[in-house]
C-alpha cells in the first residue's frame, strides 16, 4: 500500500508542476496534461480510500473522486493535440468530448438508483474503453503529425503502459494484492515526471518524403482541387494535414510533398486561401448579410477571430470588415 500512497503523491505533485506552468513551455498542452494526471491521482486515491479506514471516515470521498473518471481521457487527448498542433483553438465542438463525464456526474448524484444492477459493470467497461480509444487517437496524432519529438512519443508509451496495467488489473491485481500494479504505476509516474520536466520545444522539421513524378503530381493536384471544390473540407476548423491526406487517400508525406513542391505552399497557406475565398463569397452574398463577420469566419472554417482577420488581410490587403463595407457601398451605388 506504501507504493500506492507514493504514486498518489507523485501524480499530484506532477499535476501541480504542469498546471502551474512551472516548466514555462507548452503552457496549454502542459495544463491539459496536468489535468489528466490530477484525475489519475484522484483515481489512485479512490483505490487507496476503498481499502483503508478513509472509506468509513469520509463516505463522500470516493464518489467525489470518481466524478472525474470520464474526463481523464479527453484531457490526455487535448494535451497531445496542443503539443503537436500548438495553434489549435478549443471551440464548442471540443466540449462534446466531456458529455460522458457530465452524464457520469449526474449518475453519481443520484440517478444511478434508476439503473439496473449491471449498469456498474457497463460504466467500468466504458471508462476502460474510453481510455484505450483516446490513447490510441493521441498516439496516432503524434505519429502522423509533422512534429517529431522522441520525448513525447516516450511519454505516450509510458502513459500507455500505465493504462495497460489499469486495463489488466482485474486479472493481475488480485494475484499480488494489487502490489505489482501500484509499483508499476509508481514507476510510470516517475518516468512521466522525468520526461515532462526535461521536455524540449517541439520543432517542425523537414520530413523526408518519397518524390512524386510529374504524372503523379498532376494527378494529385487535380484530385486535391476537385476535393476542395466538391467537399469543401477546409470549412472544418479541425482539419489537419493527416486529415486532408486521409480524404485524398494518400500518405501524409505525399500530401506534404504535393503542397510544398507542387504548389509551393505549406498546409495552412493552402487551406486558408480557400477559407478566405469562401469568406469573401459569404461577405458579398446578400443572403448572408444578417451574419456577423465572426460568424462568417467560422462558417468559412476559421476557428478564431484573430486567425480569420490575420489571414484575410494577408491575402486581400483588407480586414473582413473593410471588405464588407466596400461591397455594401458598391451595391448601394449600383456599380
Amino acid at each position: 500500500m506504501l507504493s500506492a500512497y507514493l504514486t498518489c503523491g507523485s501524480l499530484f505533485l506532477l499535476s501541480f508542476i504542469l498546471v502551474s506552468n512551472a516548466i514555462n513551455i507548452h503552457s496549454l498542452a502542459n495544463r491539459w496534461m496536468g489535468i489528466f494526471f490530477l484525475f489519475a491521482g484522484f483515481a489512485m486515491l479512490s483505490f487507496v480510500a476503498e481499502r483503508s479506514p478513509l472509506r468509513d471516515q469520509y463516505p463522500l470521498l470516493i464518489p467525489l473522486l470518481e466524478t472525474t473518471r470520464f474526463a481523464m481521457a479527453p484531457a490526455l487527448y487535448f494535451s497531445i493535440l496542443h503539443f503537436t498542433q500548438p495553434t489549435t483553438v478549443v471551440n464548442r465542438k471540443h466540449f462534446l468530448h466531456f458529455i460522458p463525464a457530465l452524464i457520469f456526474i449526474l449518475l453519481l448524484m443520484g440517478l444511478s438508483k434508476y439503473l439496473p444492477r449491471q449498469a456498474g459493470l457497463l460504466v467500468m467497461i466504458g471508462i476502460k474503453l474510453q481510455l484505450a480509444l483516446y490513447w490510441i487517437a493521441g498516439f496516432r496524432i503524434v505519429l502522423a503529425s509533422q512534429y517529431r519529438s522522441t520525448w513525447l512519443k516516450q511519454l505516450m508509451i509510458t502513459v500507455g503502459v500505465m493504462i495497460a496495467v489499469y486495463l489488466s488489473s482485474p486479472w493481475i491485481g488480485p494475484l499480488t494484492n494489487y502490489g505489482i500494479n501500484s509499483v508499476l504505476y509508481l514507476l510510470g509516474a516517475g518516468m512521466a515526471t522525468f520526461l515532462l520536466v526535461r521536455q524540449r520545444n517541439i520543432q517542425q522539421i523537414p520530413v523526408t518524403v518519397p518524390r512524386l513524378n510529374d504524372k503523379q503530381l498532376t494527378s494529385y493536384k487535380a484530385k486535391l482541387e476537385a476535393l476542395m471544390k466538391e467537399q469543401a473540407p477546409y470549412t472544418d476548423p479541425d482539419l489537419t494535414l493527416p486529415g486532408l491526406a486521409e480524404h485524398l487517400e494518400i500518405s501524409v508525406h505525399e500530401l506534404s510533398y504535393l503542397l510544398n513542391a507542387g504548389l509551393e505552399k505549406n498546409f495552412y497557406q493552402y487551406i486558408n486561401q480557400y477559407r478566405v475565398a469562401k469568406a469573401k463569397e459569404l461577405l458579398s452574398s446578400v443572403t448572408h448579410q444578417h451574419l456577423s463577420i465572426l460568424a462568417i469566419g467560422f462558417e468559412a472554417g476559421f476557428n478564431s477571430k484573430t486567425a480569420f482577420n490575420t489571414s484575410f488581410k494577408k491575402l486581400t490587403g483588407q480586414t473582413p470588415g473593410e471588405f464588407r463595407k466596400v461591397v455594401v457601398r458598391l451595391d448601394t451605388n449600383g456599380h
